[in-house]
């Protein structure tokens, strides 16, 4: 037997199968993108953040837009948190998601005593999915 056949094969599996166990993984999940996050005032502008745009529509509803390609996707994931003042405020939250346009997502907030729609500072956190 060769005694460089064994040193031979152990090279050609070290050099190759990096690279096909890369390519192979690769495709089972798709890659993270970067949050983006931000914090808003009551009034709709923006204090801390970039890659997004804010628009307070009416009391207690605001609309999120990001920057083209900032979710490859045109999804993500969407934690929002109001700022305590008094009451616990409550929200919800709304994702268009779609690939034609820039992600939108819709936050209102309200105080979950009487159901009443509020203007507050809040925070939120995005990922793409």
């Amino acid at each position: 037997m060769n005694r460089f056949l064994i040193p031979g094969v152990a090279l050609a599996v070290a050099l190759a199968g990096p690279a096909s166990a890369g390519s192979y993984f690769r495709d089972l999940a798709p890659a993270a993108s970067t949050p983006v996050g931000g914090i808003v005032h009551a009034n709709g502008t923006v204090e801390r953040g970039r890659g997004f745009a804010v628009e307070l529509e009416n009391s207690g509803y605001y609309k999120i837009t990001f920057d083209k390609g900032v979710f490859p996707t045109g999804c993500a994931a969407v934690v929002v948190n109001g700022e305590v003042q008094g009451p616990v405020l409550s929200s919800s939250v709304a994702v268009n998601c779609h690939n034609l346009a820039p992600l939108v997502v819709q936050v209102h907030l309200y105080d979950p005593r009487d159901d009443r729609m509020v203007e507050a500072k809040f925070q939120f956190v995005a990922v793409g999915v």
